[in-house]
């Protein structure tokens, strides 16, 4: 799905790009809808109704319509909960979709929701005002809000990363924080391939995820620094997993012949253990840079654009046949 497809369906029915999110939103028919690009060659649409408590009554009456089972829209790509339906519109892996066809299943969708709910009230979501209320992005999902509550949530929203960026980071907290994770990371890493002789790539995501949460939690906030510190003791964490599995088994093999491992010799040597064991560390080191990855995720400064307006106000489209 490209990029360009999104940008002309968006046009042809009067709603506004939201850049660079890849996201258009705005009125059809009355309904507040969104348009989305998907990771595939597909596109997620997500239409607001005024009935939050017919849920079943909607969702059959979709699956009975002629019309989107003519548009060819599968039951399985449509979810309707609480006041949404979003469907995904797709003709397979390898096709995009054409704007025909994106129009075609839409019309059937939202033809079903005319006749069993009824669009929102034009009112604010937030203070209740009737009038100016304009389709946006609240916390990634359209709705309609008036333009005096979105200054004052972009006020807030600047005011509290503001406060964010001018917080100090607690680094010796964020690095025991992260050193520990990434120790009990290790020892479980350690502790699966002892008990069953094969490497596992989950456990090191699960070392990345516990490594990013201790490392934002102790430092207090997220930023690259803290990202950079996480990624580092993620893959340390992986790679002192392997050793640990070294150090079991050559202690079993010392020990059944009567004498012990002198472990400063060992961690003298580990990196040429490492480089013997090229396979293994190989895969340790591929699987621990993606658990680093999954790290600096969970150090991210959060995001407190709650609301993402068009730059334009998005006008009213319409579906209706003819």
């Amino acid at each position: 799905m490209s990029a360009e497809l999104l940008a002309s369906v968006a046009a042809s029915l009067g709603l506004k790009q939201i850049e660079p999110d890849g996201v258009a939103c705005g009125l059809v028919d009355g309904f507040p809808t969104q348009l989305a690009l998907t990771e595939g060659k597909s596109i997620r649409v997500l239409f607001r109704h005024a009935r939050e408590d017919n849920d079943i009554e909607l969702r059959a009456a979709i699956a009975q319509s002629p019309e989107v089972k003519a548009s060819g829209l599968k039951l399985a790509l449509v979810a309707v909960r609480c006041g949404t339906v979003t469907l995904l519109i797709t003709d397979g892996f390898v096709r995009v979709p054409s704007q025909e066809v994106i129009l075609l299943r839409m019309r059937a969708v939202l033809q079903v929701l005319a006749a069993v709910s009824t669009a929102p009230a034009p009112t604010c979501r937030l203070c209740g005002s009737e009038t100016g209320a304009e389709p946006v992005l609240w916390d990634g999902i359209v709705d309609l809000v008036c333009p005096a509550c979105v200054a004052r949530v972009e006020e807030d929203a600047q005011q509290a990363a503001a406060e964010y960026r001018s917080r100090a980071a607690n680094w010796p907290l964020g690095f025991l924080c992260a050193i520990s994770a990434g120790a009990v990371g290790a020892v479980l890493h350690a502790g699966v391939m002892t008990w069953t002789g094969r490497m596992f790539w989950v456990l090191t995501i699960v070392s990345g995820v516990m490594v990013g949460v201790g490392a934002a939690i102790g430092a207090g906030k997220g930023g690259p620094a803290v990202q950079a510190m996480a990624a580092i003791v993620t893959v340390v964490s992986v790679l002192a997993g392997e050793l640990g599995y070294f150090a079991y088994q050559l202690n079993q093999i010392v020990t059944a012949r009567g004498g012990s491992v002198d472990w400063v010799l060992f961690m003298a040597r580990s990196p040429m253990l490492l480089v013997g064991a090229w396979m293994n560390t190989l895969f340790s080191l591929l699987s621990g840079l993606a658990a680093a990855w999954v790290a600096t995720r969970f150090t991210r400064p959060p995001q407190f654009n709650a609301v993402q307006t068009a730059s334009k106000p998005p006008g009213p489209g319409n579906l209706s046949p003819g």
